[in-house]
Parts: structure tokens; C-alpha cells; sequence
């Protein structure tokens, strides 16, 4: 069935008492109803559901759960998510890429690098891994890495701003 914005708040209003927890910025209906069995049921995807989704053909959809508890600031959450997506597929770099960005959050730095250095192993011209594991020997303030990983990102993408600006400054820490 088609989702209809504005019926669903309708339904939910007027049962605002059961549903308190309602908001009508949710991103999705999905977003919605996950919050609700989580909540009510304390419902965590299952691996079976999970391959389910793999099967429908809709991998993409998979990455809305994880975002949303990045959006609101629950990073173990978050986490745990993208590792589960790695069930469905090792090497899916846009999930490794995000578990990264999540262990940076956390500061488990070793384990983002490690997300990073995988990426590359799968596709060595992937800018956003090497800008990534820049930031991360940025924050451990190995400034021979950050040269190294900013000038990989440059020679990829030479339009990168943020390399740019990086490398320099990298450079003068480096002396």
C-alpha cells in the first residue's frame, strides 16, 4: 500500500496517548514503525530479516535504520546496525565507509581505521576512504599519514578543498 503522510499523522493524533511517542518529523514510515516494536516490543532486525530485505532487492533501504540513529545521535546503536548490515555483505563499502565514520565518533580510532583500510582494499580509488584515514592519523596526530593519505586523496580528486587546506597544515605540523 501506499504511504500517506498526512493519514498517518490523521490516525496518530487522534491517538496521541497511545502512540506518545509519535512525531510527525519522522523520516519515514519505516523509521516510524521501528521505533514503535523497538519501544513497545524491544525489536532488534534479525539476521533473517535482514537477508529478507536482501532478497526484495531493496539493499539501499537498509542503510535509512542505521542513519537514523546516527541523526539522533545514538552512535552504538548506529554501529551495531552497520555491522549487522556486513552479515548481508562483507565487502559493502558504503557500510564499512559509515561503521568508520561511526568508531570515529565513538573515538575507537584503530577499529575506523581499520573500516578505512578495508575500503581501500576493495577499491583503491575510493577518495572518501583515504580522506577518512586522513582525519583519523589527523586525531592521532601522525602528521606523516596525514600527508601521505591527503596527497592520495588529491591525486584522485585534485578539486578537494578540504585535502587542500588539510595538507598544508599537515605539512607545517610535519616540520
Amino acid at each position: 500500500t501506499t504511504f500517506i503522510k498526512k493519514e498517518w499523522e490523521r490516525n496518530f493524533k487522534k491517538n496521541k496517548n497511545k502512540y506518545h511517542y509519535f512525531n510527525i518529523n519522522y523520516a519515514s514510515c519505516a523509521h516510524l514503525v521501528l521505533d514503535i516494536l523497538k519501544k513497545d516490543f524491544n525489536y532488534k532486525p534479525s539476521k533473517n530479516i535482514l537477508n529478507l530485505v536482501k532478497l526484495s532487492g531493496n539493499l539501499n533501504r537498509l542503510l535509512t535504520i542505521p542513519w537514523y540513529y546516527y541523526n539522533k545521535g545514538d552512535y552504538n546503536t548506529a554501529k551495531n546496525e552497520y555491522e549487522k548490515l556486513l552479515n548481508i555483505n562483507p565487502n559493502w563499502i558504503e557500510v564499512i565507509l559509515n561503521l568508520g565514520v561511526m568508531y570515529e565518533k565513538m573515538n575507537m580510532l584503530d577499529r575506523a581505521e581499520e573500516c578505512y583500510k578495508k575500503v581501500i582494499s576493495i577499491n583503491q580509488h575510493n577518495v572518501d576512504a583515504y580522506y577518512n584515514l586522513g582525519v583519523v592519523y589527523w586525531h592521532k596526530n601522525d602528521w606523516k599519514n596525514v600527508v601521505k593519505y591527503f596527497s592520495k586523496v588529491i591525486e584522485l580528486n585534485p578539486s578537494h578543498e578540504h585535502a587542500k587546506r588539510f595538507l598544508i597544515e599537515a605539512k607545517n605540523r610535519l616540520k
